[in-house]
């Protein structure tokens, strides 16, 4: 966009440029958010999904797929590089593999989610683009707005077995705020996410499964933050 030489076309068409920059950010963190929400339906269904997804998170990216090895690249240049085992290429060793795919480069959150598969299970690495430092998730995330604080949906975990984790930006990492474990009463758990409401408040849907002894629920949660740290709201 080329701003025309008179003073006041210079501050209109100034301001339109901002307008436009960030309705082009909130539309790329909307397809951030996509392709996570995708990604997190995908783990569910098989650990070969998200391999066959990353097609799509690298054509959005700074990062190349070279074999068994994906390459990442920080704004500074420098790479990071996470290589497959070599398990995963031998049938025999298939307990010891460990994979990993790109998720998505947020760029506008500045970072990078590669899951990090294992035989059974996997974990997510929050990379922050520009230095490189590592955070690890037991889930695929998803981020607030503002790209602040991100909550984790533990589902049959072998620690802590049905939670909701949130995290929250301390430096270059995020560090974990909270877990909490609503509905989790019945013998399996799913978490869903419906939407941020804002920074300090996000919504849930769980589905309760209770294996017969009375019939599934499908409730939503409400999950805010008040002066005390983040909890679950009472209906």
């Amino acid at each position: 966009m080329k701003c025309p030489s008179k003073k006041w076309s210079l501050v209109v068409c100034s301001f339109l440029m901002l307008v436009n920059a960030a309705r082009s950010a909130q539309a790329n963190s909307s397809d951030e958010d996509k392709m996570l929400g995708d990604a997190r339906v995908a783990s569910e269904e098989s650990s070969s999904s998200l391999r066959v997804m990353e097609p799509r998170a690298l054509a959005k990216g700074e990062a190349q797929r070279i074999g068994g090895r994906l390459i990442v690249t920080l704004r500074s240049g420098k790479t990071k590089v996470y290589s497959d085992r070599l398990a995963c290429s031998r049938p025999a060793e298939e307990t010891k593999c460990i994979r990993y795919s790109l998720v998505v480069h947020a760029k506008t959150r500045s970072s990078y989610i590669i899951a990090k598969q294992y035989y059974e299970g996997l974990e997510a690495i929050v990379v922050n683009e520009v230095s490189g430092v590592e955070t690890i998730v037991r889930g695929i995330p998803s981020y607030s707005s503002d790209g602040r604080s991100l909550v984790v949906f533990l589902e049959n975990d072998p620690e802590v077995g049905f939670a909701v984790e949130v995290w929250q930006k301390n430096g270059d990492r995020f560090a974990k705020v909270w877990t909490g474990s609503p509905n989790s009463d019945g013998i399996y758990v799913s978490y869903r996410l419906i939407r941020w409401i804002s920074e300090d408040a996000f919504l849930i849907e769980t589905k309760t499964k209770y294996g017969g002894k009375k019939p599934d629920a499908l409730q939503e949660v409400l999950i805010v933050r008040d002066a005390s740290g983040w909890k679950i709201a009472p209906r």
